[in-house]
């Protein structure tokens, strides 16, 4: 006998299985038929419930969480994007080139600006300007500090009769550090 058949054998001598058996042979035939579906559906029930659902859950979870992850990688690829436009861009900037009192000239033509004075301060320059536009002086100092890498670290400016127009008289220009 195989090893199977001996524990079916064993099985079937136990008095739990004998009472269970003699149970089911004194129901009638629609009864058993009415018990082994409802035993079918309650083995589907728990199948589902026990194996099919917490899966299916996990899976949906999961998916979720991936999708949260990927909209994070894009968005820091494109992060990573703008940091090495950055990086690249920075980097081509050339450092400016000829003393601080060429480039403030440079950067006074480059807007039609006449500079009536540049003295010599220790380590500034004092500029001073006889007429110039608000907007002319203010696009000025932005490329002052911007494109020739100057600190304008004072300022005094005075209203005149045009409208729009001012006269610098102090402008104390930096190198910056």
């Amino acid at each position: 006998m195989s090893r199977v058949q001996e524990l079916r054998q064993k099985l079937r001598q136990h008095p739990l299985a004998q009472r269970a058996e003699s149970y089911w042979n004194s129901l009638q035939l629609r009864e058993q038929r009415l018990i082994a579906v409802l035993g079918a559906v309650v083995v589907v029930a728990i199948i589902y419930f026990a194996m099919w659902q917490p899966i299916h859950n996990a899976v949906q979870r999961l998916e979720t969480q991936k999708g949260a992850a990927q909209q994070q990688l894009l968005w820091t690829q494109q992060k990573i994007a703008q940091y090495q436009q950055w990086q690249s861009r920075n980097q081509n900037k050339s450092s400016p080139s000829g003393s601080p009192s060429q480039r403030i000239s440079t950067a006074a033509n480059s807007f039609d600006i006449e500079l009536s004075r540049i003295q010599p301060q220790g380590d500034a320059y004092l500029v001073a300007i006889d007429q110039v536009s608000f907007n002319a002086l203010l696009q000025f100092i932005q490329a002052l500090q911007s494109r020739e890498q100057l600190l304008v670290s004072a300022l005094d400016i005075a209203e005149l009769s045009t409208p729009g127009a001012v006269r610098v008289r102090k402008l104390l220009v930096e190198e910056a550090r």
